[in-house]
């Protein structure tokens, strides 16, 4: 599946595009699409995936963490279905 999407580091964002794959849940850069600026989390790394409040306003994006502590944050309009998808990934 890929969903347009933002990823969020609190003071920028980037679009692009998320991947949700067999094994792992990809980000490609739209401004970099032809570049291997990108990145992929492995299913076996991810240890929460949730719902993210922006600005502590509303739910806009899904929250990844890994088991290594790092944090990835995308904004998309297809919340329910990334978050479903990528948790099923997991079981």
């Amino acid at each position: 599946m890929k969903v347009a999407a933002i990823l969020f580091d609190g003071n920028q964002k980037l679009n692009g595009s998320l991947f949700i794959t067999d094994t792992s849940v990809d980000y490609v850069l739209d401004d970099f699409a032809e570049t291997s600026l990108e990145f992929s989390i492995l299913y076996d790394e991810i240890d929460i995936v949730d719902y993210f409040e922006l600005y502590d306003l509303e739910v806009t994006g899904i929250e990844i963490v890994s088991k290594d502590g790092r944090r990835n944050v995308f904004v998309t309009e297809q919340l329910i279905e990334v978050k479903q998808l990528i948790r099923n990934k997991l079981k």
